[in-house]
């Protein structure tokens, strides 16, 4: 492209609209290459200069340099459009994570984090870069105690902690150290779930079930939890009166089988697997044994009773061995 041409624009403007619209490379040509010339070619990064008269071995090196340049420029601009859109597509997925996600480096400091994070301090992701993560969610003045991201930075590992914050929140936080590739740890990624509402709800339950069992426990009639496997998780005043037992059984891994007379025992397992499988029995018929060794018959209904964090079988024991004394009598 010679810098002096006829019309509107000179070279320069036309190399200008030339590389903006169509990205081809240009050379100039000029026979005049002052100071001022020079400075306007430079915003349109030309791909080289050629000083009139032209001669043809000069044409030939800037011609293959310009094409190598451009060729290179190209690739470049391919890599650089992948990182932006490999980062667009990154932070899509972290801002449509509804955990707290922060990467930051060995001082603590937020070198980017999701949009869940940044509104949990009322703030944007911008805003909090720079900043020190315990400045945001704990104590400013000071690390947190048993920090999970501080361990992970000693330990090069995953590490994960329960947090509890001076504003009354309970975290479930994970530390994930992020390594280069001699195995040098660059950062360490902070995942942190919000579990306060869950913690309220868990406590919440146990009380509710604290009064179930004090309920249960004032109950006449015994009755028992298990197990799948027949060890005796809970059971009532009446039951432990009515089988010799006391508390500490129920920490003992107890076999509530053990209670049932050597004869019956094999029929109870066998019961209780089907009333696992959904068989409804109105009441079986067994002879008990107590710790003493004092034989006496009873009645067991139970149901089997699914959960997410385990399956166990309730149930409720009748000592029989009174009815049975009326009922001779009355024979």
């Amino acid at each position: 492209m010679d810098i002096r041409i006829k019309g509107e624009m000179d070279g320069i403007e036309a190399a200008e609209v030339i590389r903006n619209q169509f990205g081809i490379p240009v050379i100039f040509s000029t026979a005049y290459l002052d100071q001022e010339r020079i400075e306007r070619a430079k915003i349109t990064m030309p791909f080289g200069y050629v000083l009139k008269p032209i001669q043809e071995r000069d044409l030939k090196v800037t011609l293959e340099m310009a094409l190598y340049v451009a060729e290179f420029d190209c690739e470049r601009k391919k890599v650089a459009e992948a990182l932006k859109e490999s980062e667009a597509q990154k932070r899509a997925i972290l801002n449509g994570i509804s955990t707290n996600i922060a990467f930051v480096d060995e001082n603590l400091e937020i070198l980017w984090a999701n949009e869940t994070a940044a509104e949990s301090v009322k703030k944007t992701p911008e805003e909090i870069i720079g900043k020190r993560c315990y400045e945001l969610w704990a104590d400013p003045e000071k690390i947190c105690e048993n920090c999970p991201t501080v361990k992970a930075f000693q330990t090069k590992k995953s590490e994960h902690t329960i947090m509890h914050t001076p504003d009354g929140r309970i975290w479930d936080e994970v530390g994930e150290p992020v390594f280069d590739s001699e195995g040098n740890v660059l950062g360490v990624v902070e995942i942190a779930q919000d579990i306060t509402e869950l913690k309220k709800v868990e406590e919440s339950l146990k009380k509710s079930e604290k009064k179930y069992r004090d309920l249960v426990d004032l109950l006449p009639t015994g009755m028992f939890e298990i197990d799948e496997s027949g060890i005796l998780l809970f059971a009532n005043r009446a039951f432990l009166t009515m089988f010799g037992c006391d508390k500490s059984d129920l920490n003992s891994n107890f076999d509530i089988f053990q209670l049932i007379a050597p004869e019956d025992r094999e029929m109870a397992k066998s019961n209780s697997i089907k009333v696992k499988d959904g068989v409804r029995f109105g009441g079986s018929k067994y002879m008990a044994m107590n710790k003493s060794g004092t034989r006496f018959p009873i009645t067991i209904h139970s149901s089997y009773i699914r959960s997410e964090n385990r399956n166990t079988q309730m149930g409720v024991v009748i000592d029989i061995s009174t009815s049975e004394q009326v009922e001779k009598m009355e024979r």
